[in-house]
């Protein structure tokens, strides 16, 4: 059974800290490497950190798994950071036109 996008997992973390959430969907993407939106909240969580490098990454993964909600990723609070560096461009020009 896939996960649904349904699950609203960034609610459900809120009484986390990003740390901790950042573990819980790492978890998560081990028992379902193919969902690409659990790529996409680990780079919003590690952006929040400031740990840019790892949140372009897991970006980019979840670009490459078919992560297509472009307005969550020009909207995120949590994804500013990353979402304000040259590499952020040169990585959304690859997948979206």
């Amino acid at each position: 059974m896939l996960l649904d996008k349904k699950l609203d997992l960034p609610g459900k973390v809120e009484r986390y800290t990003y740390e901790d959430a950042t573990r819980l969907i790492l978890f998560a993407i081990r028992l379902r490497p193919h969902e690409p939106f659990l790529y996409f909240y680990v780079a919003t969580f590690y952006s929040a950190l400031n740990k840019i490098s790892k949140s372009l990454f897991y970006y980019e993964e979840a670009l490459k798994r078919g992560f297509q909600d472009w307005e969550q990723i020009y909207s995120d609070v949590s994804f500013e950071n990353a979402r304000n560096t040259e590499k952020f461009k040169a990585i959304t020009s690859k997948y979206h036109r």
